[in-house]
This record gives C-alpha cells, sequence and structure tokens, in this order.
C-alpha cells in the first residue's frame, strides 16, 4: 500500500507531528500580545516542538526509522532556535553525520537513502522555484485567496512528484519494484494527515490531562480509516505494483551523480 506508512511511526507521520505541535503552540502563544511582544514566539514553539517529537519517538517504540526523522527535525528546530535557515543542505549534512556516528550501518539500507535523497531533492528543487519567484520581485502576482489555495494543490503535488521521483531508483534497487500510483496515494492522503489527523491527535494528548481527549481520537480515528482506505483502493487498482529485476549499476550511478549535481549547482 503506497500510503499506509503515513499511519506509522515512520518519518513522514514524525514530520506531521512535529508540523502539528509547532504550529498549534505558535499559534498559542501568538494569542496574547503581550506574550508576543515579550517573547519570541518561534524559538519557544520550536523547543517545544522538539521536545513533543522526542516524546512521540517514545512513544512510537523507538524503531530506527522514527529515530534517523527525530534527528534530522531536530536539528533544523535547533537551527531555528539559533537563528540560522532550517532547511538547508548544511543542516541536511549534519543530520547525516549524527545519524551514521549513531548507526553507522544506515548508511546502506534504504531507509536512510530514500529519506536522503528526497530530502536534498526536495531543497533542491524548492530552492531552485525560490529563485525564480522572488528573481523579479515586481512582477509577483498578488495572493489572493484563489491563488493561495492552487499555491497549496500545487506544493502538495510537486513534493509528492519530486519525492517520488527521487526516491524510486533506490527503490528499484532495493525492492525491485515501484508502486506506479503512489503520486495519487500521496495526493489524496496527504490533506488528510496534515489537517485532521496530526491536529487531533495533539489535541487529544493536550486533553488528555482533562479527560477530554475521547472525541479528538475519534476524529483521529475517522482520519485514519480514510487513509487506509484510500491505500488499499489505491493498492487493487490495475497496475499498482510493477516489478522488475534489480537495475544496472549504471542506473543507479547516474541518478544519484545527478541529483548530486543538481543539489550543488542550486546556487
Amino acid at each position: 500500500m503506497p500510503v499506509s506508512h503515513m499511519s506509522l511511526p515512520f518519518p513522514g507521520s514524525t514530520w506531521h507531528w512535529l508540523q502539528a505541535s509547532f504550529s498549534t503552540l505558535r499559534l498559542l502563544l501568538s494569542l496574547s500580545p503581550k506574550a508576543s511582544a515579550a517573547i519570541a514566539t518561534k524559538k519557544l514553539a520550536a523547543v517545544a516542538a522538539i521536545a513533543a517529537a522526542g516524546f512521540y519517538l517514545l512513544i512510537s517504540g523507538m524503531q530506527v526509522s522514527a529515530q534517523r526523522a527525530f534527528i534530522m527535525l531536530a536539528i533544523m528546530l535547533a537551527a531555528t532556535v539559533a537563528d540560522r535557515p532550517a532547511i538547508s543542505m548544511r543542516n541536511v549534512a549534519l543530520a547525516g553525520f549524527a545519524i551514521l556516528a549513531v548507526s553507522p550501518s544506515e548508511a546502506v539500507g534504504p531507509g536512510m537513502q530514500m529519506s536522503f535523497a528526497a530530502t536534498l531533492a526536495l531543497i533542491a528543487g524548492y530552492s531552485a522555484w525560490q529563485r525564480r519567484a522572488f528573481a523579479r520581485p515586481d512582477k509577483m502576482p498578488k495572493h489572493n485567496l484563489f491563488r493561495l489555495v492552487a499555491l497549496g494543490i500545487f506544493g502538495i503535488l510537486m513534493t509528492a512528484l519530486i519525492g517520488g521521483l527521487s526516491t524510486a531508483p533506490i527503490a528499484m534497487a532495493h525492492f525491485q519494484r515501484i508502486a506506479s500510483y503512489g503520486l495519487l496515494g500521496n495526493l489524496l492522503a496527504m490533506p488528510i494527515v496534515t489537517f485532521l489527523v496530526m491536529p487531533a491527535g495533539l489535541l487529544a494528548m493536550l486533553a488528555m490531562p482533562l479527560n477530554l481527549h475521547a472525541p479528538f481520537l475519534l476524529v483521529m480515528g475517522w482520519g485514519l480509516d480514510r487513509v487506509m482506505s484510500i491505500a488499499a483502493w489505491v493498492d487493487h487498482l490495475d497496475g499498482a505494483l510493477d516489478s522488475g529485476a534489480m537495475p544496472p549499476g549504471f542506473l543507479c550511478c547516474s541518478s544519484s551523480a545527478s541529483c548530486r549535481w543538481f543539489c550543488c549547482a542550486r546556487d
């Protein structure tokens, strides 16, 4: 099932949990004008989000993939606290060094290879798009509601497309198969996970001390059921999985070399 991983404690769900924690905490802090003026709400929310991600790591079973995601995201949030760019190639490199220092065997595993390939490709792709968008500030169109919705849909589409294309050669090399409709599944499931499942989970955790968490867990469960239904539907489409022999070494080497060139040439 191409999208069933979203409901498991893997990098995608860790990111959604952290995103929901950071956004919700920053929103709550911004409700007080005095607090917003007295403290740096973004930095405080980043520190709290790191703690929330650590808590999620503990309750998820401390799986290797979740540990890898936590290290990457913690370094990026720490950069935010230090007034440095949170998403940069330098932070990805630091995360890679940290993960290899803890578990060197991860270097040959598909999990780390696919995670870092997707991360590098997304950073490089959006950096190129940002340079193009801000190259002529006087030509930038005004942002109305329709344009904001269109940009959101375009962002989801491009994220799924770039991530899928960057990880496809690695998936073919390790598993000898590829999910043909992974992009479709991600496009249908990502909004549910981002805007329903993870915020409901965070609100349920905050409401647990007051014993008011049941409604939020019901909403979260309903969202996860929809995600699994989407995964089952996509999995039963004709040609959902294509299998074959491992690609030649030239294909993997050329794909890796082109990705490295694209990332290094983004400036």
